[in-house]
């Protein structure tokens, strides 16, 4: 399985001993990489994995039964409620959109030519994109008065979030079963 560089601690021979990591040549040049059995148990990757699975359960209790319910929301609290909402949701989100990005890219570094590295960190590109080029300023525009079409559009646009999210849940659910 390509090309062992160096002494690895405790082996006699330079083939790694009770270690995940291996030097392989790739592309012309030495890389470093993980078998994708080894970066599944790993704590790292359930800890991202984790996180996903937080955000997916998230997603679509969002999707399902908070988007819907903010058109009924008083409409003179409409701006207070929306900013104690994206306050709150914003302080669960954002951690775990971190510890899944990082996961994301830690996965692409230790396992390069797995494509499932590859399609599970498109996703998180997905999620990351659609949240800062279509959900934010919708919800940006709603925190200044609530306008129908805008929350229309949020919902409507929040399908992107919660397939891509759903598929890279699966994805990772599959890994464990591969």
């Amino acid at each position: 399985m390509g090309a062992t560089l160096g002494d690895w601690p405790g082996s006699g021979n330079g083939e790694p001993e009770n270690s995940q990591w291996q030097w392989r040549l790739g592309g012309g040049r030495l890389i470093w990489w993980m078998p994708i059995e080894s970066v599944i148990g790993t704590w790292w990757w359930w800890l991202h994995a984790g996180a996903t699975w937080a955000l997916v359960g998230l997603i679509w209790v969002v999707q399902r039964v908070i988007y819907p319910m903010m058109a009924v929301w008083p409409l003179d609290r409409f701006t207070q409620i929306h900013a104690d909402y994206t306050r709150r949701v914003g302080s669960v989100v954002g951690p775990l959109m971190l510890v899944e990005l990082a996961g994301a890219l830690w996965w692409l570094v230790v396992a390069p030519s797995s494509a499932l590295a590859w399609a599970a960190g498109v996703l998180v590109a997905v999620n990351w994109l659609s949240t800062g080029v279509l959900q934010v300023p919708l919800h940006q525009q709603l925190g200044r008065n609530f306008e129908s079409l805008a929350l229309k559009k949020l919902i409507r646009t929040n399908w992107i979030r919660t397939v891509a999210w759903t598929a890279r849940g699966l994805l990772l659910a599959g890994t464990i079963v591969i």
